[in-house]
């Protein structure tokens, strides 16, 4: 994709053996998954501050016909650049999903097919329908930008299925239910985010 926002795949290939190879830039960070296990919920400034490169990334991917499909805490990386310390590399498109007009034959997940990380799935991922596109990646971020303001999941649940029927039919909840000092018009763009049709969220990142 070429996005200063997206991990670098220097080289790929196959070694004399048959093993496939892929050769990505070294980064030296944390997960951002480590960082609200360690530090918990974020300021409101530094969560929209990472958020927005995300966007950018992601955003960055559907021009180029591809839905990453797994966006989550555990593929966000953040490292310093200059004095940025929270200098974020998407990560792990190992799901990705080509969009129309960008097929490859044979590469569509059939319907039926559940694929993802259930807390992060959008409601139409969690139905396992076919017809996937870049607006369940705007729905995933909403689920991380509320996770990094709350500290917690719109939707929990102790097993699999319970958090794949609470993504398709429950609300979620206001995040100013948790964190009553966040800006009204920040819980209104989490909303429209993890609005459960697909039309009723932002249009792109």
């Amino acid at each position: 994709i070429g996005h200063e926002h997206i991990v670098e795949v220097m080289d790929l290939g196959r070694t004399a053996e048959g093993d496939f190879y892929i050769v990505m830039e070294y980064l030296d960070g944390r997960p951002l998954a480590q960082l609200l296990a360690e530090e918990g919920p974020l300021r409101p400034e530094r969560a929209i501050a990472i958020a927005a490169q995300i966007a950018d990334a992601l955003g960055a991917s559907h021009e180029a016909g591809i839905v990453h499909r797994d966006v989550k805490p555990e593929n966000v990386f953040l490292v310093r650049r200059g004095h940025d310390a929270d200098f974020v590399k998407v990560l792990d498109f190992g799901l990705a999903k080509l969009l129309d007009g960008a097929h490859a034959a044979g590469r569509d997940t059939s319907a039926g097919t559940v694929m993802g990380t259930p807390h992060y799935m959008a409601p139409e991922q969690c139905r396992a329908e076919s017809e996937i596109d870049h607006r369940a990646d705007v729905y995933a971020l909403g689920v991380v930008l509320f996770e990094m303001l709350t500290g917690t999941l719109p939707f929990a649940g102790e097993v699999y299925s319970e958090v794949l029927v609470k993504q398709v039919t429950m609300r979620p909840p206001w995040a100013r239910s948790i964190v009553p000092d966040l800006p009204e018009e920040l819980d209104s763009i989490l909303q429209c985010a993890l609005a459960k049709h697909p039309d009723d969220r932002f249009p792109t990142m």
